[in-house]
């Protein structure tokens, strides 16, 4: 009976610190030992008052995963066992706590203006291999010199946004924002438009040609004395960031450029890198950024730049399959004339911009439907195509006919006559 009597008084819930014991059962609970007593407070009612750390015993581990072998250090145990364990600070300690620490920019969370993310530093990754090999070379696809043929032919009737607001055409002189500014030296200008070419490609991933253009332009106005790199160097995040905010992904963008623009500065001489390797060195360039930042700010053609719809229309004319846009480029370099590595971006870009959309593509409209070239041909009901969006199509004049039909007569002589292959013939 009396062992019984004990055990009851074990979990009798301990008084609280200053309160005065009364009863035999206050007796009994200050002769349990150390370790009952833990399990004591931590089966009572919470207490009112504030706890110290020496309140929390020393050999305390979270159990379950966090869980670790003897002698392992503290810091090694998970998160939430750890929160679990540790005593809860005050109020006033919490509010202070608080007010000290800073905010930073975690998973989206907006840094304090105070507290900038470090820039990055280059890239180690290797640049991408320009060439397939012997064995990974695939046949080129049949009848593909008269599909692109076709296809060039109706696209110089198409003026699609690329044309007009892609970003080489941002780094031109006579269609840049700021060229009311101040007379530079003709090195100077140059740096300049390579720049702003860099600087366009940056901000066209994942965003829209009409609304890169717009960035861009914000920027050229916005900017003290325009875009250069002086101003990316100088001016603040939150100015950057708002003058490119329409673009997608304009936070991680506009690390990557305040990026960019140190390096510039300390690695290349205050230019555009002109090699592959350096150009993918940088943090927020890809090598379809590289290779169009080659052939737009040096005219340097290193490979070809495939963007998503390089991507779609290379695997809707049958001339895949490839799975990402790497491998769309070193297919494309397997069989088509180096002549053409320069031409076939903006080609392919404006025709699917326009025309093979990526959602319903404009079937009734593409000349290739009638020639049983391209195997994604759709058949559109006339109702629905009347019912979409009007594409205006700019007329063939009769010159260009004529000059069309010329051409095809002399390069159907020269196929027969032998003298030059048919896929060395440059549309």
């Amino acid at each position: 009976m009396a062992s019984r009597r004990v055990s009851r008084a074990l979990f009798v819930p301990s008084p609280r610190p200053g309160a005065a014991a009364a009863g035999p059962s206050a007796a009994a609970a200050a002769s349990v030992p150390a370790a009952h007593a833990y399990s004591l407070r931590t089966r009572s009612a919470p207490s009112t008052a504030p706890r110290s750390d020496e309140d929390e015993p020393e050999d305390i581990k979270p159990k379950g995963k966090g869980r670790q072998k003897d002698g392992a250090d503290d810091a090694a145990y998970s998160d939430s066992a750890v929160k679990r364990a540790a005593p809860s600070a005050s109020p006033a300690k919490r509010r202070s706590s608080a007010s000290a620490s800073p905010n930073k920019k975690i998973a989206g969370i907006k840094r304090a203006a105070d507290s900038p993310e470090p820039l990055s530093p280059r890239k180690t990754k290797l640049p991408p291999k320009l060439e397939l090999s012997q064995e990974e070379t695939l046949p080129p696809p049949p009848h593909w010199e008269e599909t692109l043929r076709v296809l060039s032919a109706q696209r110089t009737r198409i003026v699609a946004p690329v044309d007009t607001m892609g970003c080489e055409e941002n780094g031109r002189e006579e269609r840049r924002a700021d060229a009311g500014r101040e007379r530079e030296s003709d090195e100077e200008e140059k740096k300049r438009e390579r720049l702003a070419v860099l600087i366009g490609l940056m901000l066209s991933s994942q965003t829209k040609d009409p609304v890169t253009a717009a960035a861009v332009r914000a920027l050229q106005t916005g900017l003290p004395g325009g875009l250069h790199l002086d101003a990316l160097l100088t001016v603040s995040p939150e100015l950057l960031n708002g003058l490119i905010s329409k673009v997608g992904f304009h936070n991680r963008k506009t690390h990557y450029i305040r990026s960019v623009a140190a390096l510039l500065a300390s690695d290349f001489g205050g230019d555009v890198p002109r090699t592959l390797a350096d150009l993918c060195s940088l943090p927020g360039v890809g090598p379809k950024m590289a290779f169009l930042a080659l052939q737009g700010a040096w005219g340097e053609n290193v490979g070809i730049g495939v963007d998503t719809h390089v991507h779609r229309l290379t695997n809707r004319l049958g001339w895949g399959p490839t799975k990402d846009a790497e491998g769309t480029r070193l297919r494309l370099q397997s069989f088509l004339p180096k002549s053409l590595h320069r031409s076939i971006n903006k080609t392919l870009v404006g025709f699917g911009q326009i025309i093979c959309v990526p959602i319903g593509p404009r079937c009734d409209l593409c000349d290739l439907a009638p020639t049983g070239l391209c195997p994604s041909v759709r058949t559109l009901d006339p109702k629905r195509a009347a019912a979409r969006v009007k594409v205006e199509l700019l007329p063939l004049a009769k010159e260009e006919v004529k000059q069309e039909e010329q051409l095809e007569a002399e390069a159907e002589q020269q196929i027969r006559a032998g003298g030059v292959k048919k896929e060395k013939l440059a549309w």
